[in-house]
């Protein structure tokens, strides 16, 4: 009855994201709902990709990495061990970090981790409230792949930014070959060394990555002819006369 229960859910929720927004195919290796209101900035075959919502207060950036064989991941002790240190010689570095949940998976073939965590913004002040997901595949020939899909919205936003960053996540599938276990038989020693550096200097890129667009593109979400950024750093579509947060009308005619 539970089983029943739950794939009847899961029927309900596929038919709600197609007549909302269907679903995203990238890269011809993965596919990732699309919720009404969201929208892919960019084409959809080169990493790494952005997707945002039409108000531009949140967006899902999506990373693929390798795992070289030598410093594979082996067992789900050695990614806890991995995350464990990545939260703190990463995630806690940010300003006014604060790490709420840490969770780790495994099933069938993939491992995967989620972490939801709040900092502030450097250049604009605001809170910024993240979940980084990561999912972690093995090859057949024999390296590991691992998908980091990072979502972010405003603290002061009230609405289905979560709950759309979520169900991103959550329903992201990886289409491209792989092994039937995600973890490689046991190596020496080297590699029980080396897979700790090896995730940590996938996330360090990913997060050097999104700090260079931030300190470009101001807030860090995408920014493009049809929205108007308000003197209190929110951005608004051009639908919009006044600002969303703080009601401040629009001062300059940016609709030419």
């Amino acid at each position: 009855m539970k089983r029943l229960c739950l794939q009847l859910a899961i029927t309900l929720v596929l038919v709600g994201l197609i007549r909302a927004g269907g679903f995203l195919d990238l890269a011809d290796e993965i596919r990732i709902p699309l919720p009404d209101g969201w929208e892919l900035a960019g084409d959809s075959t080169t990493y790494p990709f952005q997707i945002v919502n039409a108000s531009r207060t949140a967006e899902v950036l999506i990373f693929r990495s390798e795992v070289a064989s030598d410093d594979a991941v082996n067992n789900s002790a050695n990614l806890r061990e991995a995350v464990d240190q990545i939260v703190e010689d990463v995630i806690l570095t940010l300003p006014n970090a604060r790490l709420l949940t840490s969770n780790g998976y495994q099933e069938d073939n993939r491992a995967w981790f989620v972490l939801d965590f709040t900092s502030r913004d450097s250049l604009s002040d605001e809170g910024i409230r993240h979940r980084l997901m990561a999912s972690l595949y093995r090859h057949p020939d024999d390296y590991q792949i691992m998908f980091t899909v990072w979502g972010k919205s405003g603290m002061e936003e009230v609405g289905s930014e979560a709950t759309d960053i979520k169900l991103m996540q959550d329903m992201f599938a990886y289409s491209g070959p792989s092994e039937k276990t995600v973890f490689a038989p046991k190596r020496s020693g080297t590699a029980v060394l080396t897979y700790v550096g090896a995730l940590m200097a996938i996330v360090i890129l990913v997060f050097v990555f999104v700090k260079k667009g931030r300190q470009s593109a101001g807030h860090g979400f995408s920014e493009e002819s049809h929205f108007w950024r308000c003197e209190c750093g929110r951005m608004n579509h051009n639908n919009y006369a006044t600002c969303r947060r703080c009601g401040k009308e629009r001062s300059v005619d940016i609709s030419t």
